[in-house]
């Protein structure tokens, strides 16, 4: 691979890294379930595979952020938990 190309991935790596990571910054627990429904009224109402394709990828954001909130619910207990220090 040439250096122009490799360098053009590297960078579109470390830009959809910042913004996913700006994103995820934000409260995204009342965007999800919207996105969801959204983007599940588009998929089962296409008329075209183009909609089709944009309403199966929003629903898919929607599960996606969804699932990272309930993950960050449950593990918010383990954070508050006291560390065993004698294991290091």
């Amino acid at each position: 691979m040439a250096l122009a190309p490799a360098l053009a991935i590297m960078l579109g790596a470390n830009v959809g890294t910042t913004l996913i990571v700006q994103v995820l910054s934000f409260n995204i627990s009342q965007v999800a379930p919207v996105l969801f429904i959204i983007g599940l009224v588009a998929f089962r109402s296409a008329l075209g595979p183009a909609s089709r394709t944009w309403g199966g990828s929003r629903s898919a954001l929607g599960l996606m952020l969804l699932a990272l909130h309930i993950l960050l619910d449950t593990l918010a207990p383990a954070e508050n938990a006291p560390s065993e220090s004698g294991f290091l």
